[in-house]
């Protein structure tokens, strides 16, 4: 790791990222997808200013209000969770929520390769 960068707001909801070189350059071929999302996109938002970012809950119902007063931001919300079979489950007991493998998630948006991966799931 030669330059480590913090994306997001300092505590829970930051997460460190380990450049390999310098920063990019903002650039939609950088791809970055984001598993578990709660109430906080201070992440997503972050990096949203040099990835391509998709973000992914599947207990979510909508992209969050506070995430529209950044239009412009490159971030894609889908309400979609993370397996290791892509079964559907059941969250908390009552509600099923559909996912799919990480494999399935780039076939469907047509990506061969994720630059940045970030996961907080339960």
């Amino acid at each position: 790791c030669t330059r480590m960068e913090r994306m997001g707001r300092d505590g829970p909801g930051g997460y460190p990222i380990c450049f390999a070189n310098a920063l990019p350059a903002p650039s939609t071929a950088c791809v970055s997808y984001s598993f578990g999302l709660a109430q906080d996109w201070s992440y997503d938002i972050a990096l949203s200013g040099l990835c391509y970012t998709y973000a992914f809950d599947p207990t979510l119902f909508k992209k969050p209000a506070k995430l529209q007063r950044y239009q412009g931001r490159q971030v894609d919300f889908y309400k979609v969770g993370l397996t290791g079979d892509g079964r559907s489950f059941c969250h908390r007991g009552t509600n099923l929520v559909s996912s799919r493998t990480l494999e399935g998630h780039m076939s469907h948006l047509g990506h061969s390769q994720v630059d940045v991966l970030k996961l907080s799931v339960d």
